[in-house]
């Protein structure tokens, strides 16, 4: 006659399993948040714009601007993808999207006033500052997107007064200079679909992608 746990041992080892399974998901879950949202990378990162002429707004083209922004966007990775950075009013109006190739380990440098006296212009913000978001995708087939693999990440300096450019083209100065990382952004369902309302905008802003 073979021997049979009681009823309860039996209930009681189901219940621990179980709390075990929940605490395992869960300590996983937050550690992935963690890292995500701690990180300097990722395929979609924030920072802020701005741009102060003596006259206001700002003619275009601008030719001595009193405050300034550069952008320095980063390729960590071997991979070839797209990169699109979009500006936005501080009330959350799209004012503007530039496209690069982005090649591996490839900086991408630009300024605010270098983007508005582009022709035809990338930036047609009002304001004197706002938003910048920029995104990295792999793959594209039409105009569909995917990010796979692909990060950045980036560094802004506001530029004060006498903003001088360098010999290179690509390198700015003025009399005070503060620099900031970018924030990356985790990707979440929600983040995804604004990674895709910003590529949709600069569609149709600057074209589909070849």
């Amino acid at each position: 006659m073979s021997a049979r746990g009681h009823p309860n041992s039996r209930w009681a080892a189901s219940v621990a399993f179980c709390i075990l399974v929940v605490l395992a998901a869960f300590s996983s879950s937050t550690a992935n948040d963690e890292i995500s949202s701690g990180a300097e990378s990722s395929a979609f990162i924030v920072g802020a714009w701005k741009l102060v002429c003596s006259t206001s707004p700002c003619p275009t083209p601008v030719t001595s601007p009193v405050v300034d922004t550069e952008f320095r966007f980063v390729n960590p990775t071997q991979l070839t993808a797209t990169l699109e950075y979009a500006f936005f009013e501080n009330d959350g109006t799209f004012c503007g999207c530039d496209r690069d190739t982005f090649t591996p380990n490839k900086t991408t440098v630009y300024t605010a006033s270098g983007e508005r006296n582009s022709s035809p212009s990338l930036m047609t913000c009002k304001g004197s500052s706002g938003a910048l978001k920029s995104i990295v995708f792999a793959k594209h087939q039409g105009n569909t997107i995917s990010i796979a693999d692909a990060t950045q990440t980036g560094f802004q300096t506001h530029l004060f007064g006498n903003i001088t450019t360098s010999v290179d083209g690509s390198t700015f100065y003025a009399n005070t200079m503060a620099q900031a990382g970018m924030k990356g952004v985790a990707i979440t369902f929600q983040t995804l679909i604004e990674v895709n309302a910003i590529h949709q905008a600069c569609v149709n802003f600057l074209g589909p992608l070849k």
